[in-house]
């Protein structure tokens, strides 16, 4: 199966400009010799609103469908730069998927559809948080698994989110200073998701600029390719 890596800088949800060029720094560490697309830019004003938000996730979703790719690996930009990812998922899936939101950031896909009223895609879909981030793999799995047993779907996104991790190991603002989930954790559990759920997707969002390599960041990302 082919994946393709999308980077899609959208900000604008949040209001936090460093979101696109975290996006955009993710862009010339990590890939360049990774192929990847990319969503073009609706607008580079950072005082555009709602409008803009539409305009790109017209754009996200125009990117997907005219890609034949079997599965995505989204990069953002804000929390929900992976909504039009996980649109086109749920629509392939027909509805029978549960996103794995693993990110102490909210959810908030739904306000996030402005422009998208005519996509179906969510309905069946159901949004699953675990109880709590801990911080051993044995714990994390525990958590997830039962989550995703209680939403009782085939198939999974897992959307990751910075926020989940440890600042020693992701040298960005957003990544927590206050433990963390340590990298070969959080990529020991996805590899076992994967042996037990269909993985329909996945996204990486809500880093911020630091100007530095990660060894564990790029890591995550090489997951990401074998979706």
């Amino acid at each position: 199966m082919e994946t393709e890596i999308l980077l899609n800088p959208q900000w604008q949800h949040s209001a936090d400009y460093r979101l696109y060029q975290g996006a955009r720094e993710i862009e010339l560490i990590y890939l360049q010799n990774r192929p990847f697309c990319v969503v073009p830019e609706a607008s580079a004003n950072r005082a555009d609103g709602p409008e803009t938000i539409q305009a790109q996730n017209r754009a996200a979703l125009d990117v997907l469908e005219n890609d034949h790719a079997d599965h995505f690996f989204t990069i953002g930009g804000e929390s929900t730069a992976d909504l039009a990812s996980i649109l086109l998922a749920s629509e392939r899936c027909h509805g029978d998927l549960a996103i794995l939101w693993l990110d102490h950031t909210p959810c908030d896909l739904v306000a996030a559809r402005a422009g998208l009223a005519n996509k179906q895609g969510l309905q069946g879909t159901q949004i699953v948080t675990p109880r709590s981030f801990p911080a051993t793999a044995d714990a994390l799995l525990a958590v997830c698994t039962d989550a995703l047993q209680q939403a009782g779907k085939t198939y999974v996104y897992v959307h990751l989110g910075v926020t989940l991790l440890q600042a020693k190991e992701i040298p960005s603002p957003a990544a927590t200073l206050h433990g963390g989930i340590a990298a070969e954790t959080l990529l020991s559990v996805l590899h076992e998701l994967q042996q037990q759920y269909r993985i329909a997707g996945a996204s990486l969002t809500g880093y911020l600029p630091c100007g530095k390599w990660s060894p564990a960041l790029d890591r995550i990302l090489a997951w990401g390719e074998t979706l």
